[in-house]
């Protein structure tokens, strides 16, 4: 399972993200594999992905799963990303 995280530069936010993420599934026996970049790159990553999550919403749209991971910046409702990303690895490994 490849889960590819995108912002802007492809670091802070995407990176912050990533923590949060690797923390979550610490704990569980989902083995994945996450990569990061900047959302003017996702296309070139795109290859394995089986789930996109962006640090805010673009106007592009991919053909895979995406899920939107502010709430992960703001601090406001974390637990909705986390039941997403746990929901998809639920039902997709």
């Amino acid at each position: 399972m490849k889960l590819l995280i995108a912002c802007g530069t492809g670091m802070m936010c995407s990176t912050i993200i990533r923590m949060k993420v690797e923390n979550l599934l610490k704990d569980t026996n989902y083995q994945v594999e996450i990569e990061q970049c900047r959302f003017d790159e996702i296309k070139a990553h795109l290859n394995d992905v089986d789930l996109l999550i962006l640090a805010a919403e673009i106007e592009t749209h991919y053909d895979v799963p995406t899920i939107i991971a502010y709430n992960y910046l703001s601090e406001n409702n974390e637990k909705a990303v986390d039941e997403q990303i746990l929901n998809f690895l639920k039902h997709h490994i």
